[in-house]
């Protein structure tokens, strides 16, 4: 059987083809994550649920209205989970639901991906934007001079 390119189909015990599936796929990933914060949240929760205020303190720089719009994405998306405990007063913990969790093991395996990534020297338009590492030149993350993070 064919696609609607005129190329055979792909089998399912193969690779889906490119097409709509996967974008859609990629397009949700990118509302679900796109949004500033949303990363460090699921990163943080994914070494232990947190409280509120223990959240707001580890991520420098982030406002709490902020911290509280990205748990209510998160919370809406079904990765985190809001737990009130009766206290006086009460408490209030996040923890990443089961997909939540699969979401942190795939970002924890992009940020060990991005730990082998070296920007080749003809890459980096300014040589003070390339660190010297060993034989390989890797782009200085601070710089907005490397053309391998533009």
């Amino acid at each position: 059987m064919d696609d609607r390119d005129g190329e055979p189909a792909v089998s399912r015990d193969e690779s889906p083809p490119i097409g709509v599936d996967w974008e859609t796929r990629w397009h949700a990933i990118r509302q679900l994550l796109g949004r500033k914060w949303s990363f460090h949240v699921v990163r943080l929760l994914d070494d232990g649920p947190r409280g509120f205020s223990e959240l707001e303190s580890e991520l420098e720089g982030m406002t709490a209205t902020m911290l509280s719009r990205r748990l209510d994405e998160l919370q809406c998306s079904g990765l985190v989970e809001r737990r009130v405990q009766a206290t006086s007063p009460p408490s209030t913990s996040y923890r990443l639901t089961t997909g939540g969790e699969h979401v942190a093991t795939a970002l924890r395996s992009l940020e060990a991906a991005t730990e082998q990534v070296e920007c080749p020297t003809d890459a980096c338009r300014d040589g003070d934007a390339c660190e010297s590492n060993s034989s390989a030149a890797v782009c200085d993350p601070e710089s907005v001079d490397c053309a391998c993070l533009s």
